[in-house]
């Protein structure tokens, strides 16, 4: 049985995760069991989740860490594998540490999040990070990076891991808009820098629209000082996403709307909404020192540095992607970002032989 530990903090990953399993299950090897660790009430959907059948079949269970964790820790012991689905819950951080020898069976899915700022992590927290049996990105860089930091021993597995991820050709459709349509950011939390953008954008003499996805994480005082000086400074022309799209849905729209994106987070963040916004033919612009910089290059992208951007606000002037190489991107990002693709990396995970 293969073990997967949840977080309820992220449950629009893991619960598309989940259903994708589900409806895969004659390509997915393995069985597989989910525990949350929360009460059943901290997940949308509670303990029928989506209704999809891991929830209907009791192969999702629900833990809280106030009812103690021995049942949690039996579960694991008796796993073939331990899949972390990010290092989100300290009381599984503190049971890996207590008993070290279930590091060699436990895959952790990294976030990012979980690993890029030291600081702000438990000693057991660090522990795990250096010694679980596998690592888990598609990011190369990501991997290079919690081995110099933190002397990370896993071996590393590239996998797109969710389904956020995925490209469909609902991506691709034309753009027919006569204004210019910008957006800033993937999400309403201040490594957006859309306080900044904002302000630059209003120097611009151009006819456009500026949008900001704001509708995770739960509206706070930096998400409410966006919406400010938004309407302050574009009055109807600021346009706040506050409501929460399915992806099919936001895919849609980011194909339709958005011509440039500003994603400035200085780490790999919101790649669900950046991979949209190639496959849709949008200009992208992220900060080189990224870790997702070098891997959509390599991958053969044309991304757009935020250095550029800076460069076109002073001129005063920003300018579409070209046809032709919105066209290429599209195409990479189909080919790339696969279900298929995704199901035979999530196969190469679920077949590791562990040694040892």
């Amino acid at each position: 049985m293969i073990l997967h530990i949840m977080s309820p903090l992220l449950d629009k990953f893991t619960l598309p995760f989940i259903k994708l399993m589900d409806d895969s299950c004659q390509v997915i090897k393995g069985e597989h069991k989910y525990l949350f660790i929360c009460r059943p009430d901290q997940v949308e959907g509670g303990k029928e989740g989506n209704k999809s059948m891991s929830f209907l079949n009791d192969c999702v269970e629900f833990c809280h860490p106030g009812d103690g964790m021995s049942s949690v820790l039996s579960a694991m012991q008796t796993s073939d594998k331990i899949i972390i689905h990010g290092l989100w819950r300290e009381k599984i951080n503190d049971l890996l540490v207590a008993n070290p020898k279930l590091f060699r069976k436990s895959f952790w899915f990294m976030y990012g999040g979980d690993y890029y700022t030291r600081g702000t992590y438990s000693v057991n927290h660090i522990k795990v990070i250096q010694n679980v049996g596998f690592l888990i990105t598609d990011v190369n860089a990501d991997a290079e990076f919690v081995r110099k930091e933190y002397g990370a021993k896993g071996i590393h597995i590239r996998s797109l891991i969710y389904n956020s991820n995925v490209c469909s050709p609902v991506n691709i459709s034309a753009k027919k808009n006569s204004e210019l349509n910008i957006m800033i950011g993937h999400s309403g939390i201040s490594c957006n820098q859309h306080i900044k953008y904002l302000n630059q954008l209003a120097q611009l003499n151009e006819n456009f629209n500026v949008y900001c996805q704001l509708s995770y994480p739960d509206r706070n005082d930096y998400i409410n000082d966006v919406l400010n000086l938004g309407n302050e400074l574009f009055g109807s022309r600021f346009k706040p996403i506050l409501d929460f799209m399915p992806k099919e849905n936001y895919a849609e729209f980011l194909s339709e709307k958005i011509d440039i994106a500003i994603c400035p987070s200085w780490r790999i963040h919101g790649i669900g909404t950046i991979v949209m916004l190639l496959a849709s033919g949008a200009k992208v612009y992220i900060d080189r020192n990224a870790t997702s910089w070098t891997w959509f290059k390599d991958i053969g992208v044309k991304l757009f540095c935020l250095q550029k951007l800076e460069t076109s606000l002073r001129k005063g002037k920003l300018e579409k992607i070209d046809i032709n190489r919105g066209r290429e991107n599209r195409k990479l990002m189909l080919s790339y970002f696969s279900e298929t693709n995704l199901l035979r990396s999530l196969n190469d995970i679920f077949n590791t032989r562990i040694t040892g």
